[in-house]
């Protein structure tokens, strides 16, 4: 019988980058979709500092006094402003969307790089589905195109784990003993010829780049470094195994590739960081040592080791969860295996600081979405199911295989998937981000004065200066830094700490009274205290220090029925100018379901002093 010639399937070479601008298509509108508050980090440690480095003012936080943060993240978004500021076009509207598209094209390439994870891991079938996960997942729509240093990172470690040498683990068990003996019968010169077409035949020039990948998300952010590393030592487990007579020239291949790549992401943080800086700044060691010895961060929420486990996934992946899950079950081999041991490494590592937020599990995705899709694919299809431990002929047969089912799990999917999707990025925490424009709009109109713009909203709750990019408006917010930053003396005290932001929603009316005093307060420098009563005209009054009044004040509508602010507020001539939408429900704190602007008359411009 004549056998069919069976042509191999190649693929068009324009066909990635078709696939690439599909995505950055999508992730564009994305971005566009995405026009809410999710976390401070978002606009405090990337945006605002590439203003402050770019332009010369802002508000840097804390954690930038104290060199625990890395220059590489915001660095992406300096040299955008840069050119912005070059090209004459550094207007608020370009400073608050060209960073978005920028994320949207990285996040385009963990969309590419998590279907081709999907097809290393397991064949081309499951690269679609894979490709539908991605696209679907709520979370990553929600998240991915805003400008965290977690999206970053989970971008550049997808496109890493892509060019992971997968495949290569899988053909070294099968292959080893015909391979090697083949290397040790020829010449010498033959043999060098083998080894470098051996290391391309098992991924090596795309582990180099891997590496590359993997050193600049660690670069970004450190914890990447507790994923990458148990990946690499496996690596390096497995190219010992495979390697049998000659297992040092393996090892010497993989410090080969990997020690440049580690070396030169150390000498770009630290160049970055001293050009930031302007003095060699460790902000690797700061931040290790802040977040994981003093455990500085609980100041900012603690929850339970187990957060991430039943809560922190369940809420980002979802759905895709027990798909994974079935992937690891009914496809396991070492592939997989190494999967499953990074998403361990990336929870347990996480799991150990106290603080702990949903943001923290964005490098799970891509691990979870390629595992979906293989997931999505034994349910669908006429795959066959093998195991680490053997194989069972066949297919799954009846339900399985119908179109009706393929069908049901999509509908399913997108209907758990899409309205949250949709609900947290458009409406959930709007406030904090619409009230921009109409303050951004009222510094264009001129309509500030004296004290300018006060955010009488727990710290860093709204964006700052790059959706104003005025230079010559005066802002006020409550902030929230810690006592010390690494509290080395033991009589000093992170826990015990109030900060500004704590004393306001103490005692609001007295910490106006503090700052602002009242309108009939006395105005001298003279012997007095802020905050100190004196008589005038046989009354008791407050002495103010000169400090102008603000023209605009922000705060949530449950900030407005708090003790002295509407007193305050009244007694200054305050109008109520905006009430916009913020939120159904609340997150962390007192309900604030509206974001409200008052407007101080602008007959009292001068702080009460004409």
């Amino acid at each position: 019988m004549k056998q069919k010639k069976v042509r191999p399937n190649r693929v068009a070479v324009g066909a990635p980058m078709r696939l690439y601008l599909c995505c950055f298509v999508f992730r564009s509108v994305n971005a566009l979709t995405v026009r809410t508050y999710f976390n401070a980090d978002e606009y405090w440690q990337s945006l605002e500092v590439a203003h402050v480095a770019v332009f010369g003012y802002g508000h840097l936080t804390w954690e930038w006094d104290a060199a625990v943060r890395g220059f590489a993240h915001p660095a992406i978004f300096a040299a955008i402003y840069e050119a912005a500021r070059w090209m004459r076009v550094d207007t608020v509207p370009f400073l608050v969307w060209a960073p978005r598209f920028v994320q949207a094209a990285f996040a385009a390439l963990a969309d590419v790089s998590i279907a081709r994870l999907a097809r290393r891991l397991d064949g081309d079938r499951a690269r679609g589905w894979a490709l539908f996960c991605t696209m679907s997942c709520w979370f990553h729509f929600f998240c991915s195109v805003r400008t965290f240093s977690n999206c970053m990172e989970t971008a550049l470690s997808a496109a890493a784990a892509a060019l992971w040498p997968w495949q290569c683990i899988k053909d070294r068990e099968a292959k080893d003993g015909e391979v090697w003996a083949a290397k040790k019968a020829a010449t010498p010169q033959r043999r060098s010829a083998n080894t470098k077409s051996k290391l391309t035949q098992n991924g090596g020039a795309n582990r180099m780049v891997a590496l590359s990948l993997a050193a600049t998300s660690c670069v970004i952010r450190p914890t990447a470094a507790g994923y990458w590393f148990p990946l690499i030592i496996l690596e390096a487990f497995y190219t010992c195994r495979s390697s049998l007579g000659d297992r040092t020239r393996g090892i010497f291949l993989l410090l080969y590739e990997a020690l440049p790549n580690v070396l030169s992401a150390l000498v770009f943080s630290f160049v970055t960081d001293r050009l930031f800086y302007g003095w060699w700044a460790f902000t690797t060691i700061n931040f290790f040592k802040f977040n994981f010895l003093n455990g500085g961060s609980v100041r900012y929420g603690v929850h339970p080791w187990h957060w991430y486990l039943t809560q922190g996934l369940p809420t980002v992946a979802s759905v895709y969860l027990p798909l994974a899950a079935l992937a690891l079950f009914v496809r396991s081999n070492n592939n997989t295996f190494t999967s499953f041991i990074a998403l361990c490494c990336i929870v347990i590592g996480h799991s150990i600081v106290e603080h702990k937020e949903l943001r923290f599990m964005m490098p799970t995705l891509p691990f979870i979405l390629a595992l979906s899709g293989i997931g999505l694919a034994c349910l669908v299809s006429e795959m066959h199911v093998t195991s680490k431990f053997g194989k069972r002929e066949g297919g799954m047969t009846g339900v399985w295989k119908s179109e009706r089912v393929r069908w049901i799990f999509v509908a399913y999917i997108l209907f758990t998937q899409i309205p949250p999707a949709l609900y947290f990025s458009m409406w959930h925490q709007i406030g904090s981000i619409a009230v921009m424009p109409f303050l951004s709009n009222a510094v264009s109109a001129n309509s500030t004065h004296s004290g300018g713009i006060l955010f009488l909203t727990p710290c860093h709750q709204t964006p700052y200066t790059t959706h104003m990019h005025n230079s010559h408006v005066s802002m006020r917010f409550l902030e929230c830094p810690p006592k010390c930053f690494w509290c080395d003396d033991e009589n000093v005290s992170n826990f015990d700490h109030v900060d500004e932001s704590e004393r306001f929603f103490h005692n609001p009316g007295a910490w106006l009274a503090t700052a602002y005093g009242a309108q009939d307060c006395v105005y001298s420098r003279n012997d007095h205290s802020v905050g100190v009563f004196v008589e005038r005209d046989g009354h008791v009054v407050p002495f103010c220090d000169g400090t102008l009044v603000p023209s605009h004040v922000v705060m949530f509508n449950d900030t407005y029925a708090q003790l002295g602010v509407k007193a305050w507020l009244k007694d200054w001539g305050y109008r109520h100018e905006a009430d916009l939408f913020h939120t159904h429900f609340k997150v962390d704190r007192d309900m604030q379901s509206r974001m409200w602007v008052f407007v101080r008359s602008p007959s009292l411009r001068d702080g009460g002093r004409e």
